[in-house]
């Protein structure tokens, strides 16, 4: 591009506008031509530096004789943010090379429907190359009109991770044919009922401050399931973990009402829990847990002692704000070594004391106590 283009301010036809890089020709060139008209194509927008004001730099509002705008960047990737007028979503399902899309206060959406997908001909899948999905910060958003589910499935075959936060109202109408999903993300979506995607690709799940209804039935295979802010649960569903035996991975954060998990306890197959703020959970010393190689209890309350023969695996230990806790533990006839390698205790005030054998740990290289 020549440069100080901006000078030309008689200029009325520029078919094409390429953003430079460093010190290469910036958008606000642009601004100085008034006069342009007929068709304008933009490219390589992801030079811009900074997003601040571009629309001001531009002034594209003020060409008042341009007939047609398009729009280029090589990243297929967008964030679009605090389009608080907005009554609807874009039809971004017709960019077909698009991977990453971020949709973050569209204040007035009431409904996402078909027209977000796009009207494309049926030989066209939507959002076709579209792997990571984040719609956040819509607070009058209701209902998610599926349009999979006219199709076969057809619209979001890659998506890969799908998080919706702070959509307060959004009752339901999640698209149930998503063949790649993987990961799942729900936050502040407290009105949220509808069935989850049932894809066998699933693998990690993370539900906060949401219904307790999404608990009662998973999709199987899930190797990480993270909640948080369930007050009103007193004990995990049976149905949320007895059919995930590849579970590996279960943190549960401030459910201040737990007083248990499931009766058969967790799969045997968990190798790191977490526990914070559940003041009212027990943790079970007679359940299966062969395989937990990483343990964190953080503000749990009701637990007065603790075993660090819990498991023979276990290798790193986390006790922290357990008000209660008196004492760590090892059976009198347990005669081997622990494979301990970490032990974190600290703001316990009424810890008194420990196990009167002394901690079997040869491998024992870090011991924090405070």
């Amino acid at each position: 591009m020549p440069i100080q283009l901006g000078r030309q301010k008689c200029l009325q036809m520029l078919n094409t506008f390429i953003v430079g890089k460093g010190s290469g020709l910036c958008i606000g060139e642009l601004g100085k031509l008034t006069n342009l008209r007929g068709s304008l194509s933009i490219f390589e927008l992801q030079n811009i530096e900074s997003s601040t004001n571009v629309l001001n730099v531009t002034s594209l509002r003020d060409k008042k004789y341009l007939e047609e705008l398009v729009l280029r960047w090589k990243y297929a990737s967008l964030y679009l943010e605090s389009c608080k007028y907005c009554s609807s979503l874009p039809p971004l399902g017709q960019l077909p090379s698009l991977q990453n899309l971020s949709i973050v206060g569209f204040d007035e959406v009431v409904r996402v429907g078909h027209d977000f997908c796009g009207s494309g001909s049926s030989s066209v899948k939507p959002f076709g190359a579209l792997k990571v999905l984040w719609l956040m910060e819509m607070p009058k958003w209701e209902e998610w009109v599926s349009f999979g589910d006219e199709n076969g499935g057809g619209a979001f075959p890659q998506l890969e991770k799908l998080y919706i936060r702070n959509c307060t109202k959004l009752t339901g109408g999640l698209p149930v044919h998503l063949s790649s999903l993987s990961k799942l993300d729900f936050i502040k979506c407290p009105q949220l009922v509808t069935p989850l995607p049932l894809t066998p690709t699933i693998r990690e799940l993370e539900f906060s401050d949401c219904n307790e209804m999404l608990l009662k039935e998973l999709p199987i295979g899930m190797e990480k399931i993270v909640i948080k802010g369930f007050n009103a649960l007193e004990s995990l569903p049976k149905g949320m973990i007895d059919s995930n035996d590849s579970l590996q991975e279960l943190k549960i954060y401030k459910c201040s009402s737990l007083m248990s998990l499931p009766k058969d306890g967790p799969p045997s197959s968990i190798k790191i829990l977490y526990i914070s703020e559940c003041k009212k959970l027990e943790l079970s010393t007679h359940l299966d847990h062969s395989s937990l190689e990483k343990l964190c209890l953080w503000n749990c309350g009701s637990l007065k002692c603790f075993p660090l023969d819990l498991s023979p695996k276990l290798y790193n230990i986390k006790i922290k704000g357990c008000s209660n806790l008196e004492s760590l533990t090892v059976p009198e006839n347990y005669e081997h070594d622990l494979v301990t390698l970490q032990i974190d205790l600290s703001y316990c005030p009424n810890f008194v004391s420990f196990p009167k054998e002394g901690l079997r740990a040869p491998a024992l290289y870090c011991f924090f106590f405070f």
